[in-house]
């Protein structure tokens, strides 16, 4: 159906309110605003394909966690204030500040009051609601329970965030010192070393091979910078098209496992996301072979997931999933010993749960002492790389004043 841009006038706030209504024709859109309590000031059809500075924009935003949150809160608390699904909806879609969001609001606001369900309407927008979200969204309406549904992921969404977040706050100081690191040295080759180099040559003495090296590779970023930003660029896009492999997928995904400080971290942040996910998806009634599915997603690396989709059909089977995990020595054994707990005791989900609170306490330790673990790495690499740029100075000015 045709898309009508309207803008219009709310009769019970007084306020004015602008968006797209979906509507076979122009009367059937007035009648369906009408019915919105609006008194229309504007009704336009959007031409198909119409080209604007929003609709390009909007392609490449996306819905922050932070404003996922927020609407999952707050949703949650509409709902169980009695408002109907369509109404706390429309609310929404007036509060949120940004443009793309309230246009994927209104869209859902308009299935839903076509008679879409709400989960339905939701799995149009894959980047802003995963497959967790809609099938837990899908559970609370088959069990009438959506409120106390979002409450769980507003839950979950609140987790996920601060531990994000956190990581984050604690890779910051390295970042910044990485990048400070990796600009003096650009500017002493760029800019230093050059004026340096005419400086070395007049001395006619052969220059140690450290020197030889700082200059030559000095030469290359003054005359042939282009070149090294190509090799950068290509370097970026082999990396990302030998990622795509399954051959490249399986490496990198075992050598970041391996990686000291970072590589135990990333594995007990991502085990932590999938058993708190697949604890909430089984907890609300969802059966435990489509859990899997929509869980696996929280997993990125390739190690994890094969595991998982074995563990899909194997339980399709009949085989027990506690068995499946205790085969793959990248998951550790307390997450097979625990679920056979859950098993014999019909408790899978609680205890799920406590593995995830499990991992994400010690996540949380582990970023704790993230900064700590990585000063004396920092220091190591930035008086090796000090280190090597003054012994590549020095020792031909050193060698030229012992000569006299």
């Amino acid at each position: 159906m045709p898309l009508f841009n309207y803008s219009a006038r709310d009769i019970q706030t007084g306020k004015d309110r602008k968006g797209l209504v979906e509507a076979a024709t122009t009367q059937s859109a007035v009648v369906l605003l009408r019915g919105q309590d609006l008194v229309i000031t504007s009704l336009t059809q959007k031409k198909e394909n119409e080209l604007t500075v929003d609709s390009i924009f909007e392609k490449f935003k996306g819905v922050s966690s932070g404003e996922l949150f927020t609407f999952t809160r707050e949703f949650s608390t509409m709902l169980s204030s009695g408002l109907t699904v369509t109404g706390a909806l429309r609310i929404l879609e007036a509060q949120t500040t940004s443009k793309y969001f309230r246009s994927v609001l209104q869209s859902i606001t308009r299935d839903v009051e076509g008679g879409l369900a709400l989960s339905k309407a939701l799995e149009k927008f894959p980047k802003v609601f995963d497959t967790i979200y809609v099938n837990l969204v899908h559970s609370g309406e088959i069990s009438g329970t959506l409120d106390k549904v979002l409450e769980r992921l507003t839950a979950n969404l609140e987790k996920d965030r601060e531990f994000k977040g956190k990581l984050k706050g604690a890779l910051i100081y390295p970042l910044i010192i990485v990048v400070m690191m990796a600009g003096v040295m650009g500017v002493m080759l760029i800019f230093v070393v050059p004026k340096l180099t005419s400086m070395f040559v007049s001395m006619g003495q052969e220059l140690p091979l450290p020197t030889k090296i700082m200059v030559g590779l000095s030469d290359f970023l003054v005359n042939y910078w282009w070149a090294a930003i190509a090799i950068l660029i290509g370097a970026i896009f082999g990396l990302n098209r030998f990622r795509a492999t399954a051959l490249g997928k399986h490496l990198i995904d075992t050598v970041i496992f391996k990686l000291p400080v970072f590589g135990p971290l990333i594995k007990m942040a991502q085990l932590a996301e999938f058993t708190r996910d697949l604890g909430l998806l089984i907890g609300s009634g969802i059966p435990i072979i489509d859990s899997l599915k929509a869980s696996r997603a929280s997993l990125t690396n390739e190690l994890l997931r094969a595991t998982i989709d074995k563990a899909v059909g194997s339980v399709g089977r009949g085989q027990t999933l506690s068995s499946i995990i205790a085969s793959d020595p990248q998951f550790p054994m307390l997450i097979p010993q625990m679920l056979k707990v859950g098993e014999e005791t019909g408790r899978i989900d609680k205890v799920l749960l406590e593995v995830a609170h499990y991992f994400e306490s010690e996540s949380d330790f582990a970023v704790k002492n993230l900064t700590a673990a990585l000063e004396p790495i920092i220091m190591v690499v930035l008086g090796v790389g000090v280190g090597v740029m003054i012994l590549s100075i020095i020792t031909p000015i050193y060698k030229l004043t012992s000569s006299f």
